[in-house]
């Protein structure tokens, strides 16, 4: 992808979005503010961004969906695939430094397509799916003080999968299948 820090903070630096512990953290009484894009890629991983309000998220409006489109859009393949579905397609976006993300949650299929850096990602199937308002550092960090995390390779129960997006991956994550 050509879709760099640099690139992205020249053309998107300007904007304004929400920024909370969590997506959403407002409706979850948890404290929540705003600031600019470049500001929030500028926190980076310094240690002031570990565990404030460092994680942006929201429904890319109208010129948001259309300039994201373009710079960094989905493989072709992957469109005619969306096509194929017809309905609506809602884009979110999100950027956060290291240890933020969303809490573990579920809902329809999605499709996530990493701009720039890396995402790690834990994964349940529905039976073992649940909702949570623990940031995602907080979650991961949780489960290695209740020991459950087996060996080097960070997963934790049989249950759980997890994996690490890059830039340029393409993440499906099926209906009901727990994710965070």
């Amino acid at each position: 992808t050509s879709f760099t820090k640099a690139a992205f903070t020249d053309k998107y630096g300007d904007r304004q979005a929400p920024i909370g512990a969590i997506p959403y953290a407002g409706s979850f009484g948890m404290s929540s503010g705003s600031t600019s894009m470049a500001e929030l890629a500028e926190m980076g991983h310094s240690d002031e961004a570990q565990g404030a309000q460092s994680y942006a998220f929201t429904v890319a409006m109208r010129d948001w969906h259309e300039d994201l489109q373009r710079d960094a859009p989905p493989p072709p393949w992957l469109q005619e695939l969306l096509d194929a579905f017809g309905g609506s397609q809602e884009t979110q976006f999100f950027l956060g430094p290291a240890g933020s993300g969303a809490p573990v949650h579920y809902h329809g299929h999605a499709v996530n397509v990493l701009a720039y850096g890396a995402k790690r990602w834990k994964l349940m199937p529905p039976s073992y799916a649940f909702y949570s308002k623990m940031p995602a550092e907080e979650f991961y960090m949780s489960r290695l003080a209740e020991g459950n995390m087996t060996g080097d390779n960070g997963l934790g129960s049989p249950n759980e999968l997890e994996c690490v997006q890059h830039a340029g991956d393409v993440m499906f994550v099926p209906t009901l299948w727990g994710h965070g």
